[in-house]
């Protein structure tokens, strides 16, 4: 009821009411729950655009920690149509979607779009990442090999260094270059 959540705070809405309702929803992983919360939140009439896009983030997310992948996946889809500011997060969980279903040579495409986009997404350096994780998955180890070297040669951002090195050695390990992978 929306004069009580005004008797809370005139700054109060219903839709905040559920995106907070949501996040502790998330937080003790109760997802159904939380995506409950969420899709209300969208259906609540509010001016605000900044919470109705991020409540339909937040529902794609909790989807996808239930496993309904390909619900996740029209979800974000939507987000990405929508065109707002969430649509570089949703196009990447878009890809790491794909890589669940199986779907792969769609994954890399997509995130090498990710990784080559101008300007550069703030999900670039996940997307290559995701891009050798997905070479390996599919045991093309000499095609991982320079994606995982600029993440920790070539990088300004070393957020990747250690994660690559680790993936580079077991590759190496995988094409029987002992030496190579130490």
């Amino acid at each position: 009821d929306m004069a009580m959540v005004n008797r809370i705070s005139p700054q109060s809405t219903l839709n905040h009411a559920y995106i907070t309702m949501g996040y502790s929803a998330m937080e003790t992983g109760n997802f159904v729950a939380a995506q409950d919360y969420f899709s209300q939140a969208q259906k609540s009439v509010t001016d605000d655009r900044h919470s109705l896009a991020e409540a339909a983030v937040l529902e794609a997310d909790a989807v996808f920690l239930q496993k309904n992948y390909t619900r996740a996946l029209s979800l974000y889809e939507k987000i990405i149509a929508g065109g707002g500011s969430n649509g570089e997060y949703a196009t990447f969980q878009k890809g790491i979607l794909l890589g669940l279903l199986n779907r792969n040579s769609e994954k890399l495409t997509l995130m090498q779009q990710i990784a080559k986009s101008k300007p550069a997404s703030a999900y670039a350096l996940n997307a290559r990442y995701e891009i050798a994780l997905t070479h390996m998955d599919m045991e093309a180890y000499k095609q991982a090999l320079p994606i995982l070297r600029y993440l920790y040669d070539s990088s300004t951002d070393q957020s990747f260094a250690a994660r690559a090195l680790m993936k580079t050695g077991f590759a190496m390990q995988q094409m029987s270059d002992n030496t190579g992978a130490i």
